[in-house]
Protein backbone atom coordinates (compact mmCIF):
# COMPACT_ATOMS: atom_id res chain seq x y z
CA UNK A 1 0.00 0.00 0.00
CA UNK A 2 1.28 3.61 -0.83
CA UNK A 3 0.55 6.50 1.18
CA UNK A 4 1.45 10.46 0.58
CA UNK A 5 2.19 12.12 3.36
CA UNK A 6 2.55 16.58 3.37
CA UNK A 7 3.26 18.14 5.82
CA UNK A 8 6.22 21.30 6.47
CA UNK A 9 7.29 20.26 9.45
CA UNK A 10 9.89 17.15 8.37
CA UNK A 11 9.63 15.95 12.60
CA UNK A 12 5.75 15.44 11.71
CA UNK A 13 6.42 13.83 8.51
CA UNK A 14 9.11 11.55 10.17
CA UNK A 15 6.56 10.42 13.08
CA UNK A 16 3.60 9.94 10.95
CA UNK A 17 5.92 7.69 8.58
CA UNK A 18 7.03 5.60 11.23
CA UNK A 19 2.88 5.11 12.30
CA UNK A 20 1.64 4.49 8.55
CA UNK A 21 4.96 1.58 7.90
CA UNK A 22 3.67 0.41 11.09
CA UNK A 23 0.51 0.30 9.85
CA UNK A 24 1.44 -1.99 7.24
CA UNK A 25 2.20 1.07 3.95
CA UNK A 26 5.06 -0.10 2.41
CA UNK A 27 5.81 3.30 0.44
CA UNK A 28 5.33 6.45 1.82
CA UNK A 29 5.69 9.42 -0.43
CA UNK A 30 6.59 13.04 1.67
CA UNK A 31 5.55 16.46 -0.09
CA UNK A 32 6.22 19.50 2.06
CA UNK A 33 3.12 21.69 0.76
CA UNK A 34 0.30 20.94 -1.35
CA UNK A 35 1.93 22.10 -4.59
CA UNK A 36 4.54 19.08 -4.27
CA UNK A 37 2.07 16.70 -3.49
CA UNK A 38 0.05 17.44 -6.91
CA UNK A 39 3.26 17.00 -8.53
CA UNK A 40 3.92 13.71 -6.48
CA UNK A 41 0.56 12.24 -7.27
CA UNK A 42 0.81 12.63 -10.98
CA UNK A 43 3.03 9.68 -10.68
CA UNK A 44 1.77 7.83 -7.72
CA UNK A 45 -1.57 6.41 -6.54
CA UNK A 46 -1.65 6.57 -3.07
CA UNK A 47 -4.29 4.65 -1.21
CA UNK A 48 -4.23 7.21 1.99
CA UNK A 49 -3.42 10.98 1.81
CA UNK A 50 -2.40 12.62 5.17
CA UNK A 51 -2.33 15.89 4.83
CA UNK A 52 -1.58 19.27 7.10
CA UNK A 53 -4.27 21.96 6.90
CA UNK A 54 -2.13 24.92 7.60
CA UNK A 55 1.15 24.90 4.83
CA UNK A 56 2.96 27.41 2.79
CA UNK A 57 2.55 28.02 -1.04
CA UNK A 58 -0.70 25.29 -0.83
CA UNK A 59 -2.61 24.55 1.94
CA UNK A 60 -4.15 21.29 3.23
CA UNK A 61 -7.86 22.80 2.23
CA UNK A 62 -7.02 23.88 -1.32
CA UNK A 63 -5.04 20.54 -1.32
CA UNK A 64 -8.20 18.49 -1.04
CA UNK A 65 -10.26 20.77 -2.81
CA UNK A 66 -7.79 20.24 -5.93
CA UNK A 67 -7.62 16.28 -5.34
CA UNK A 68 -11.07 15.86 -5.31
CA UNK A 69 -11.72 17.83 -8.34
CA UNK A 70 -8.90 15.80 -9.72
CA UNK A 71 -11.39 12.74 -9.31
CA UNK A 72 -8.68 11.50 -5.92
CA UNK A 73 -10.87 8.75 -4.25
CA UNK A 74 -8.31 7.76 -1.67
CA UNK A 75 -9.36 8.75 2.18
CA UNK A 76 -7.60 12.19 3.08
CA UNK A 77 -7.15 12.73 6.75
CA UNK A 78 -6.27 16.45 7.41
CA UNK A 79 -3.89 17.41 10.79
CA UNK A 80 -3.91 20.68 12.07
CA UNK A 81 -2.69 22.98 15.34
CA UNK A 82 -6.48 24.05 15.14
CA UNK A 83 -9.42 22.42 16.22
CA UNK A 84 -11.74 25.47 15.48
CA UNK A 85 -15.18 23.74 14.46
CA UNK A 86 -15.23 26.26 11.67
CA UNK A 87 -11.85 25.19 9.89
CA UNK A 88 -13.10 21.73 10.63
CA UNK A 89 -16.17 22.15 8.51
CA UNK A 90 -14.09 23.96 5.94
CA UNK A 91 -12.22 20.58 5.69
CA UNK A 92 -14.54 18.19 5.50
CA UNK A 93 -16.52 20.23 2.87
CA UNK A 94 -13.55 20.26 0.95
CA UNK A 95 -13.75 16.54 0.69
CA UNK A 96 -11.75 15.06 3.93
CA UNK A 97 -12.39 12.03 5.68
CA UNK A 98 -10.90 12.91 8.77
CA UNK A 99 -9.54 15.52 11.07
CA UNK A 100 -7.04 15.02 14.12
CA UNK A 101 -5.84 18.07 16.21
CA UNK A 102 -2.33 18.45 16.97
CA UNK A 103 -0.69 17.98 19.39
CA UNK A 104 -1.13 14.20 17.85
CA UNK A 105 -1.17 11.44 19.91
CA UNK A 106 0.05 8.04 18.24
CA UNK A 107 -2.69 6.01 19.24
CA UNK A 108 -5.73 8.73 17.93
CA UNK A 109 -3.49 8.73 14.79
CA UNK A 110 -3.48 5.05 14.17
CA UNK A 111 -7.15 4.65 14.84
CA UNK A 112 -8.14 7.29 12.55
CA UNK A 113 -5.76 5.70 9.75
CA UNK A 114 -7.83 2.09 10.81
CA UNK A 115 -11.05 3.93 10.49
CA UNK A 116 -10.05 5.17 7.09
CA UNK A 117 -8.39 2.42 5.96
CA UNK A 118 -10.18 -1.16 7.60
CA UNK A 119 -7.16 -2.64 9.15
CA UNK A 120 -3.99 -1.00 10.75
CA UNK A 121 -1.98 -3.46 13.55
CA UNK A 122 0.19 -1.06 15.23
CA UNK A 123 -0.74 -0.29 18.57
Amino acid sequence: MQALLVDDDPQIRRALGWLLRDCGFTQVIEANDGQQALIALGQNRPNLIITDCQMPKMDGITLTRALRTRGQQAPIIMISGQDDPQIVELALEAGVNHYVAKPLQAQAVTTTIQQAMGACTAA
